[in-house]
């Protein structure tokens, strides 16, 4: 889609089922809200790079510090794009950085994963409890209390809104926080930086319908 495109798609408008199998959540029955507005509602200098790249990192937002936050088009329609985020335990085909993750609980609208990383030849674990609203097209997760945790802060959002020709926006939003050993301000820039591969391989994975791997 070229720039005129895009414009006129501006100009025109802005990780359900049942507790057993939450991690595979089938589409909810109504469409999300068309991501037209909301691509109104963002600055045009973006849209290029959206459009060139198929994702684009948002400017930092003052009123959430710390929260890295972008922007990626899939080609894929909205219900096979949710139910492949909300299989969080399969985030590993896509995220490099990730050396293991395990369901560890389910409940009615969510699931806990111990997630392991690397960082500086050390091992980290962490559990992350993900929150399922079907009728919004949201995803949240954050540090799940009551299991052991390596990292000081987690937290992320995705949210999907349904484009023209059977395509997906989802916009993306993360927080990490390794500890005191790294400055907020450097902790945050790598977060950015990590959102950038974390879009670019998610879109590739989503796009392939979960085949393609980094």
């Amino acid at each position: 889609m070229g720039r005129a495109s895009w414009m006129l798609l501006r100009a025109a408008l802005l990780f359900a089922c049942s507790a057993a199998e939450v991690a595979a959540a089938d589409a909810p029955r109504l469409a999300p809200l068309p991501g037209e507005p909301y691509l109104l509602a963002i600055s045009p200098d973006l849209l290029p790079g959206l459009e060139r790249e198929g994702r684009v990192i948002l400017p930092s937002d003052a009123t959430a510090p710390g929260v890295a936050q972008g922007l990626v088009v899939f080609s894929q329609p909205y219900a096979l794009v949710w139910r492949l985020l909300t299989q969080t335990e399969r985030q590993r085909e896509y995220r490099t950085e990730l050396i293991e993750i395990t369901n560890v609980e389910r409940f009615e609208n969510g699931v806990v994963d111990r997630h392991g990383i690397r960082v500086l030849f050390v091992r980290l674990t962490y559990h992350l409890r993900y929150e399922l609203d079907p009728a919004a097209w949201h995803i949240e997760w954050s540090l799940a209390p009551n299991y052991e945790n390596g990292l000081q802060h987690v937290s992320g959002t995705w949210d999907l809104f349904d484009l023209e020709g059977g395509r997906t926006l989802g916009r993306l939003g993360s927080t990490v926080r390794v500890g005191a050993a790294l400055p907020r301000s450097l902790q945050e820039a790598i977060t950015r930086n990590k959102l950038v591969e974390t879009l670019d391989n998610v879109r590739q994975w989503v796009d392939s319908g979960g085949k393609w791997r980094p």
